[in-house]
């Protein structure tokens, strides 16, 4: 309450807790002076939000022009030409990249068949090769039977020999009887036994050398057919991913032209809107929504203005009915001035 020069009693035109009291008993303030301060929290919240409605509605008051100015044609014309390069650019690379996977497909198919030949050629090569070395151990054997028969038919030839003599051998003949005729025979056959023995173990030899080989070479072709395999599915494993990831791309290319395709056509579909001349109803309307926002943005303010709690008149403080952190209402009894 204010003694100016009667009592004024001062109450907030709005409700809401008390954050400040800016006076106290018998000090003199001047009229308009800020007394006391509600929580302002809400009311700002409240003007921001006006304020955003106000600016809508004037920015859809002002769409509604029934022509464009050179500059807005200008700008038109510039989002058209630009929309309709868009589309241009998206085709092109769609273009070019389509015949570029189509290139690689060849490629990719090109390293397939070439993979699927090497194994075919190295499968056809194993074949003639197991003949071929089939071939060397047959005839290592061939030859290890021939040496084994002229060996026995030898052993035959020596032993019946020395049947005929009675005390004749190769050793007797060495010490001294070997100028008799028996003793030149049974050398000579001697001889000839051993050079029979000699071929067989040669000939014995080869067969193993022939068998072993072959079982190396064998090995080997293996090896080499299971590489080419690997090598070709490989092939095969690439061509698969790599012509995903193309189709993705060709895809991903193919959505680039249909958007600016879509975004073409709505900037037309807009201008061709924008273009009409704008109904009274539609004036009418925006209007009123103008008008609605102006004064609920106008209100706001003065809730927020009323969050400051201002002396009518100049006097002295007489009384103060609340403290910080009470909530205040509209016809309370809350200050007094003289």
């Amino acid at each position: 309450k204010i003694i100016s020069p009667g009592d004024v009693a001062i109450n907030p035109t709005i409700n809401g807790s008390l954050t400040a009291v800016n006076v106290r008993v018998g000090q003199r303030v001047q009229a308009g002076q800020v007394l006391a301060q509600l929580d302002s929290t809400a009311q700002r919240t409240a003007l921001t939000h006006a304020n955003s409605a106000l600016q809508t509605a004037k920015a859809n008051k002002a769409k509604l022009k029934r022509v464009r100015t050179t500059a807005e044609q200008a700008q038109v014309n510039l989002q058209i030409a630009q929309s309709k390069n868009a589309i241009a650019v998206a085709q092109k690379n769609l273009d070019d990249q389509t015949a570029l996977l189509s290139a690689n497909a060849l490629t990719y198919q090109g390293s397939v068949d070439s993979a699927k030949t090497a194994l075919d050629n190295a499968k056809s090569l194993v074949e003639l090769n197991k003949i071929t070395y089939q071939n060397s151990v047959d005839a290592a054997k061939n030859t290890l039977d021939s040496s084994k028969t002229s060996m026995d038919a030898a052993q035959v030839t020596y032993n019946n020999y020395l049947g005929q003599w009675i005390g004749v051998n190769y050793e007797f003949c060495l010490n001294g009887a070997f100028n008799t005729n028996p003793c030149n025979t049974v050398i000579n056959y001697y001889n000839a036994l051993q050079n029979a023995r000699n071929s067989n173990v040669a000939a014995n030899t080869s067969y193993n050398n022939a068998l072993n080989n072959q079982k190396i070479n064998l090995a080997k072709d293996e090896q080499n057919i299971a590489s080419l395999q690997t090598a070709y599915e490989n092939a095969l494993k690439s061509q698969v991913n790599n012509l995903k990831k193309d189709e993705q791309t060709l895809t991903s290319l193919k959505n680039s032209v249909t958007s600016a395709q879509t975004s073409y056509d709505l900037l037309q579909a807009q201008l061709a809107v924008a273009i009409q001349p704008a109904t009274e109803a539609e004036i009418a309307t925006a209007d009123a929504q103008l008008a609605t926002a102006n004064a609920n943005y106008s209100q706001a303010q003065k809730n927020l203005a009323a969050t400051s709690v201002r002396s009518p008149v100049t006097g002295d403080v007489a009384s103060i009915a609340n403290s910080v952190g009470q909530t205040v209402s509209t016809g309370s009894n809350n200050s007094n001035n003289n």
